[in-house]
């Protein structure tokens, strides 16, 4: 979190705004936003989704950039994901280029070869899909973010409905870097697959309970630790579908009810 905040207090764009909303978090979110000097918000936990309402409806801004705890930034990553923007060429942006922070970490790189991507990047568009856009909006018009009910509450996809509901994709934007810490430990694999599978759950329902019943997980597990040769991924992959499993389950026995993490 440190580290997001400080690259982002460092930015070429001027003016910004910095809102940090705490979604009921049980760690030093609250201290190290104040120790930056970062106007924090705070709710219950809700889930991602209604934590970024509850910052665009205190953001005094004309543009919302969306920017996670767990990344870092390029010095002139809001300049060249607002300019489009203020230019009015489009609505919205994202960006193509997201170093892992971590590819060091034994389950950082199974998180990128259960994805199919590169050891260090999280991101790998092809010059089709770049030039078509990302489902992914990083920055967007404060003022249509606001007339269309911002992202809606599924969970993990949450930030990827805006372009359904504008019928386009954000525009990506070159040379807009960022870092990415991939999860890294067992404990952050599971909460990862359980904010999945709330996203699964609005998707598939119980069907979603079939296919990621852990059984299969660890059986898909042993599959990829052989075709991809690397043994760690017979732990990551249950681990992960176990998640997944645990996120549908508390969507069905009714016990959970945001959609967030």
């Amino acid at each position: 979190m440190q580290q997001c905040l400080q690259s982002r207090q460092v930015q070429t764009y001027a003016p910004i705004e910095i809102l940090v909303v705490d979604d009921g978090s049980n760690d030093r979110t609250v201290e190290i936003a104040h120790s930056c000097g970062v106007r924090v918000l705070a709710q219950d936990h809700a889930g991602k989704a209604r934590a970024i309402a509850l910052g665009a409806e205190a953001a005094q801004g004309e543009i919302f950039v969306f920017l996670d705890g767990d990344m870092w930034f390029a010095p002139d990553f809001v300049e060249r994901l607002v300019a489009p923007i203020i230019a009015r060429e489009c609505l919205g942006t994202g960006h193509g280029e997201e170093v892992v922070a971590n590819p060091e970490n034994v389950w950082s790189r199974c998180f990128q070869i259960a994805g199919g991507l590169p050891p260090q990047q999280r991101c790998n568009l092809s010059p089709q899909q770049r030039a078509e856009g990302t489902s992914v909006y990083r920055a967007v018009d404060a003022e249509t973010f606001r007339r269309l009910g911002g992202f809606d509450d599924v969970g993990y996809s949450d930030d990827q409905t805006l372009a359904a509901k504008l019928g386009q994709k954000a525009r990506v934007v070159e040379g807009a870097l960022c870092y990415h810490y991939n999860p890294a430990t067992v404990g952050e694999l599971f909460a990862m697959g359980s904010w999945q599978g709330k996203s699964v759950w609005h998707r598939r329902r119980w069907r979603g309970l079939r296919d990621y019943f852990p059984l299969r997980g660890v059986l898909r597990g042993l599959a990829a630790a052989v075709q991809h040769r690397f043994p760690p991924l017979a732990v990551y992959v249950p681990v992960v579908q176990c998640g997944v499993f645990w996120g549908l389950a508390k969507r069905a026995l009714g016990v959970d009810r945001t959609y967030g993490r």
